[in-house]
């Protein structure tokens, strides 16, 4: 629970790399939650709180523009589940930029995502 109150924000929505980074993490430390037993219910307000404030602007924004219906049963797998396909959105949109020039999108190779890159754009051609 600790690593999940201490996230790295991702200030900018095009740094493709930290977002990765916040999703994998979210996601890795989500399943231990589920695999001790601990229902959502108990953590979901609290980390959607935090994570809200460390994702960057535009992001919150889509997310609650999308989620314009408000309730108290916001659950943290319908964050997850937008983190996901935002980030898999940004991430083929980035494929499709490098063609040939520099993207503009924030890919530095950064060591552990270097053969993640490296396969999806196998996988693209």
């Amino acid at each position: 629970m600790n690593k999940l109150l201490n996230l790295v924000p991702v200030h900018r929505s095009d740094d493709i790399v930290k977002l990765r980074h916040l999703y994998d993490t979210l996601e890795i430390q989500v399943r231990s939650l589920k695999s001790l037993h601990v229902k959502p219910e108990a953590y979901s307000s609290m980390l959607i709180s935090v994570l809200l404030k460390i994702l960057s602007p535009e992001i919150t924004l889509e997310f609650n523009r999308r989620n314009s219906d408000y309730s108290a049963n916001y659950n943290i797998e319908k964050l997850l589940e937008f983190i996901r396909t935002e980030l898999e959105c940004r991430e083929r949109n980035a494929l499709y930029s490098i063609s040939g020039s520099k993207s503009r999108f924030n890919l530095q190779q950064h060591p552990m995502h270097r053969n993640t890159m490296n396969t999806t754009l196998r996988l693209m051609v």
